[in-house]
């Protein structure tokens, strides 16, 4: 069953002029009254209005099995109509219900908020917001942008949701916010660009990605004036993180930031490009343990106006199990930077800069119990360079 939410009986209007939320609720009571297999709510060209139906929240999709989608991101644009409060605009869609929701799919539509709030903290909410249990679900080739909620948001328990080339601009909160437990999640191919956004003069995180277990993050483009970072694994544990083929770029702040976390690090980030950061590309640290980290061949270019290209240390808990394999750090402002771990292994990585600096390519202090083993990298024009006499080094290579 397809409903065109234009025609009778739901007749929305797509001019951008009368809010269309109790058609559209009708229209999502229909599907779920279909025994058709599949079901879909389709949104021609044009501009929807969707008011606050509670809380900041917009459509509820309800039901499983349902695909919402439209003509294009740039052609069917859902619209978050007026103010949730003061500071925060309204989401146009949310999944919600007492029951898991399954394969639902939202795909081909723009998304975006009229409010003019003036955004003054985090609140959690996005465009498109998860807040029940959801089980592959799937969003793909979206659009997001708006300046007081975040992109996407999820706060039920995801298993196997796919963010998929969708484009997050000018977002008020995070990019992507996953802030309850996941597993199985892949965000992949997609565009997050960080705008100024009025009072704050930047904006929060492109992704933020709390308690998951196997996510994937690849080949995602990341730029611009995000305030916290590109990528934030916060605050709980995420367990085997895999964060590869990435593209971090021309950004204000940091890359990957890990600050407290809690077993947040157990990951590998591979084959990543950080390119002209202002502040660090990867740095871990906080009061919390840090276990389990492996970088793999990543490129740092131009990276650390204030940072370095990599930095792992904790004021209480001992990092342990740290591997830097094959990474390349060139034209950094410093290189690599590790300090009170146990157990670490540094193998084939490069620290490079022209012109010359007194700034240490490789800054390895306060070794502990664990083995470590540095073989095989290079440091060429770093003068500054510290490592701890127990580090067991072999054919390394410092000018």
């Amino acid at each position: 069953m397809v409903v065109n939410v234009t025609q009778a009986p739901y007749n929305c209007d797509n001019t951008g002029v009368a809010p269309c939320l109790t058609a559209l609720t009708s229209a999502i009571a229909a599907l779920a009254a279909s025994s058709d297999d599949t079901n879909s709510l389709y949104f021609p060209t044009g501009t929807y209005l969707i008011e606050n139906s509670g809380n900041g929240l917009g459509l509820n999709i309800n039901t499983s099995g349902v695909t919402l989608y439209g003509d294009g991101s740039s052609n069917s644009i859902l619209v978050g109509h007026g103010n949730a409060d003061a500071s925060h605009g309204v989401g146009p869609l949310f999944l919600g219900g007492a029951d898991t929701l399954h394969n639902v799919a939202i795909q081909d539509l723009g998304l975006e908020s009229n409010s003019t709030a003036i955004y003054s903290g985090l609140w959690g909410l996005g465009l498109i917001y998860l807040a029940a249990d959801t089980n592959g679900c799937a969003i793909r080739r979206c659009s997001f942008s708006t300046r007081n909620l975040c992109g996407l948001a999820n706060n039920g328990f995801a298993s196997g949701l796919l963010i998929e080339d969708c484009t997050f601009s000018l977002v008020g909160e995070h990019g992507i916010y996953i802030a309850s437990r996941s597993e199985d999640l892949v965000c992949r191919w997609n565009t997050l660009l960080g705008v100024a956004s009025d009072a704050l003069g930047a904006v929060q995180t492109a992704i933020s990605v709390k308690n998951s277990t196997r996510a994937q993050f690849y080949r995602n483009d990341i730029s611009g004036n995000w305030r916290n970072s590109a990528f934030n694994p916060a605050d709980f544990d995420n367990i085997d993180l895999l964060f590869r083929d990435n593209a971090i770029h021309d950004m204000t702040y940091d890359g990957v930031v890990g600050v407290n976390c809690n077993y947040a690090t157990i990951g590998t980030y591979a084959h990543n490009y950080f390119v002209d950061i202002n502040h660090s590309g990867i740095i871990f640290t906080g009061t919390y343990p840090i276990e389990s980290i492996t970088l793999f061949r990543n490129y740092f270019i131009r990276v650390g106006g204030v940072g370095r290209a990599v930095t792992i240390q904790s004021s209480v808990y001992r990092p342990t199990d740290i591997k830097l394999i094959g990474n390349r750090a060139i034209d950094c402002t410093q290189g690599y930077e590790l300090d009170g771990c146990d157990g670490v292994d540094l193998h084939d990585n490069w620290a490079t800069r022209s012109p010359e600096t007194a700034n240490p390519g490789y800054y390895l202090l306060n070794a502990g119990q664990g083995a470590w083993a540095m073989s095989n990298n290079r440091s060429l024009g770093y003068t500054g360079n510290s490592i701890a006499a127990q580090v067991e080094q072999t054919g390394n290579l410092f000018e």
